[in-house]
């Protein structure tokens, strides 16, 4: 997917957009490079390699976290709607690179 930022003055987020027209579907979120790692399940799936849920996170930056993760640890932070999202990508510092690319606020 291609997107585009624009700033939102109100509530100093900045919405990502697809390009190319059509429906304007805002996503607003921030991501930051962390060193923390999941902790205990409290509520979500459990296959071999995949984490899914809510899960106690062990790092400062929240106590809980909702993971979409392939590892519990070495991964990225993503403040979607105002709540922590830990995602795993392939290559973390290139994906940090993109949403900066594109915009979106990088921390780390």
């Amino acid at each position: 997917m291609v997107a585009h930022v624009a700033s939102d003055a109100t509530s100093g987020q900045h919405p990502v957009r697809p390009a190319g027209g059509g429906l304007d579907l805002a996503v607003r979120f921030d991501a930051a490079s962390t060193s923390g790692e999941l902790g205990l399940k409290m509520f979500g799936s459990g296959v071999s390699g995949y984490y899914s849920g809510t899960y106690a996170w062990n790092g400062s930056e929240t106590a809980q976290i909702q993971a979409l993760a392939s590892r519990r640890e070495g991964g990225v932070i993503v403040q979607y709607r105002g709540k922590p999202c830990s995602l795993t990508p392939a290559d973390p510092a290139a994906f940090l690179q993109a949403l900066a690319a594109r915009g979106v606020p990088v921390n780390g």
